[in-house]
Order: C-alpha cells, then structure tokens, then sequence
C-alpha cells in the first residue's frame, strides 16, 4: 500500500494543494465578505446618525402661552421641518425661593407648523398656584429643549374708570378692586412678583409685606399732585393686646421690584394713572428703608391713606378711608 501511494504522490499533492488553495480563497472572500459588512454597517451608522442630526437641528420647538387656571395649560408651536415628540415635561416652583422642582411624562406629537394648546392639562398638579411663578421646560424624544416662565398675568394698570368700584374723594379717585400685596424676596429691599403682586383682601399675619393701589388725579381744577415722602398706608386695629395703628410709608419702586433707599416725590399730571406702593415703616429719607410688618391673625382692620405733599403747587394733604383687610390667622 505504501508503494502504492509513493507512486501516486504527485496526484495526491496536487489534492492538497487545491483543497488549500480552496480554504485560502474561502477564507479571503469571508474576510472581504465580512469588510464589507462592516462597512455597510459603519455606513448606515453614519448615515442614521447624520439624518438624527439633521431631523434634530430642524426640529424647533416654541412655548408660546401658559396659564394656570384649574391646571397647567401650555401652548407650543413646533417652527422646523420635522414632527416633534414631546416626552418630558420639567416644573419648577419659584417664589422667594425654589420651593420644588419635579418631572412629568407627556406623549404628544406636534407636526411641522402645528400649534397644541393642551399640554399639562390632563396632568394633575395639584401644588400649582396661579399667583406664583415657574420655570417650565419641554423636552423632545431627540433632546430638544423649549424653556417657558408663566407668571402672574393680571394687566399692570386697571380697567377704565367705569370698568371697575372706585371711590372719588377731593382730587383723587381710588381703584377698590385691583388692591395688592407683595411679599419680599430673599433681598431685603426686593419686591416679589412686582407689579402683578396677589390681589385680594385676605393677607397673612406676621408676616413682612407692602402694598399697592391705583390712584388716578381727578381733580376738578386740573392741577398736578405731587405726593411727598410723609404719604402713608394706616392700619387701625380693633384688639387690645397689640398696639392699635401700624403705617406703611410711601417708597419708589424700580421695574424689577427693588425698593429705592431714597425717595423722590411721585408726581399725579390730571387724568394720570399709578400703581402707588407702601413699603416702609418710616419715611425712607427720615430714617432709610426698613420692613414693616402685619399684625397678629384673626382680626380685619380698617385702612385709610394719607396723603402730603402738594397740588398745582399749594400745599396738600388728603385723608381717604379706603379698604378693610382680614388678617388670616
């Protein structure tokens, strides 16, 4: 037998040689096979990744309204070229502090163009006050962000005379509905959520506030009101055991709320119109500018304003009794 195969030996390496042959070229073309794969692979990879990045740098997201009435109602514009999908809504509370910040999960689909006015209606949020401010953020399935910040929306001047209760005495008329109060911000002379304030005749006890009210110069003559800095907000109080007045001084007021620690006579041309706020627990060119306080819960007080300064350039002085206010307990 070995003679045998001795003897065919050229045949049998010719075997050999195109079975290796055969694994060599197999093992080549899998190896290009697989190259190629790979590079239809990386090739689609990029292209997803390319198309993710086009969709998501055309996909504009705006919030263009919020109100808070029994909910959270939001309205949002979608300005790119692509459906948008919203998945995360972001809420959080601001007042003189972040009082809470908190995630909720949405589904909704607004198409290129679309305007949905129903966001967070249907998510109950039972912490949300409409007199507060938050900071809310929407978030899209591709990591888009629109960011929004509803505030308190009542109109910074009233209604017409007309529209509204007031009381005319001497040459001014006094607005009884759109009475406020403003609470203070972690500064001390900073006013909180200025002008819009919380409207109302309900206000906490012990606690550092000011107030505001519409004064309009209606006076018969057409003379120009010039209020000084003895101008004050006084509070009688009918109880025995705590002192029986409190004041809150007049004091300018600057567009973000903060409380100047000078005071400038405001001026009343006839027919004009100003949110008047009261502040401070003395004249602030007397002694500067110092918090005062309500008193003790429980009890409603009488509120009168006092007037000084001048009217057409002759002295003036004016005593209106205004509003009462409960002090809540």
């Amino acid at each position: 037998m070995f003679n045998r195969f001795l003897k065919h030996k050229r045949g049998v390496s010719t075997i050999i040689g195109v079975v290796f042959f055969v694994l060599v070229f197999i093992g080549g073309f899998s190896l290009i096979s697989w190259e190629i794969m790979r590079y239809d692979e990386y090739i689609g990879t990029v292209n997803e990744r390319n198309r993710f990045e086009w969709e998501r740098q055309n996909e504009i997201i705006e919030i263009v309204d919020m109100s808070v009435v029994d909910s959270l109602n939001i309205s949002i514009t979608n300005k790119g070229a692509v459906t948008a999908h919203l998945v995360d809504l972001w809420i959080t509370e601001f007042n003189t502090t972040v009082n809470w910040h908190k995630l909720f999960l949405i589904d909704y689909h607004v198409n290129s163009g679309d305007t949905i006015s129903v966001i967070g209606a249907d998510i109950d949020i039972p912490e949300l006050d409409p007199r507060l401010t938050y900071d809310v953020k929407i978030v899209t399935e591709r990591g888009n962000i629109a960011v929004g910040t509803y505030s308190y929306s009542e109109s910074v001047l009233p209604p017409q005379p007309g529209d509204y209760p007031t009381i005319i005495i001497g040459a001014l008329m006094l607005d009884l509905e759109h009475v406020r109060y403003f609470s203070f911000t972690h500064t001390f002379n900073r006013l909180s959520n200025y002008p819009e304030g919380i409207r109302g005749f309900n206000v906490p006890a012990t606690t550092d506030l000011a107030f505001g009210c519409f004064l309009t110069n209606v006076d018969p003559a057409n003379r120009t009101i010039v209020l000084d800095q003895h101008s004050l907000m006084w509070f009688t109080i009918p109880v025995s055991d705590v002192p029986h007045n409190k004041w809150w001084y007049i004091v300018n007021v600057a567009d973000d709320g903060t409380i100047s620690s000078t005071y400038s006579d405001i001026v009343l041309e006839h027919g004009e119109t100003k949110l008047i706020v009261f502040a401070s627990d003395d004249a602030v060119n007397v002694s500067g500018f110092g918090r005062q306080d309500t008193p003790k819960g429980g009890v409603s007080v009488s509120v009168f304003l006092l007037f000084h300064g001048t009217i057409g350039g002759e002295p003036y002085g004016q005593n209106i009794p205004f509003v009462s206010l409960y002090i809540q307990p």
